[in-house]
């Protein structure tokens, strides 16, 4: 990572920090995504792409746009189990769609990991709340 991406990050976390308007925020992460040297840290202009869709109250479309963003540069099975959570949380639409795919990733990857089994029935439980509501316990 180069020092301007590195300093734009910092800017661009300053920015969300104190809630900047959301135009403010979107130049400034637009921009740098296309600094030279941006590529690698893709996955994480990506994330806070998404990030302010929810912040900025932003519409289902606008959140989707971003995910599918995030999906297609995120490698990490976890990290894009967590934004879907995270993002989709008052967007059951967008979790119904997204979420069992990522299910069945987690459950094959669970086979071999361990440390999965306990993401995996918390977005179990998330998709089963979208369609059967809150659950006691």
């Amino acid at each position: 990572m180069t020092d301007d991406v590195r300093e734009a990050l910092r800017s661009i976390d300053l920015l969300l920090s104190r809630t900047a308007p959301y135009e403010e925020v979107r130049a400034a992460l637009d921009a740098c995504a296309a600094l030279p040297g941006a590529e690698s840290i893709l996955p994480g202009i990506a994330q806070r792409r998404l990030a302010t869709t929810t912040l900025y109250q932003r519409s289902d479309e606008e959140c989707e746009q971003e995910l599918l963003l995030l999906l297609n540069v995120e490698r990490e099975l976890m990290r894009r189990t967590m934004a879907v959570l995270s993002a989709c949380k008052d967007r059951p639409r967008l979790l119904a769609k997204y979420m069992p795919e990522l299910i069945d990733e987690l459950d094959q990857a669970a086979v071999t990991d361990s440390a999965l089994m306990g993401p995996l029935e918390f977005a179990r439980q998330a998709l089963e709340r979208i369609h059967h509501g809150p659950t006691r316990g």
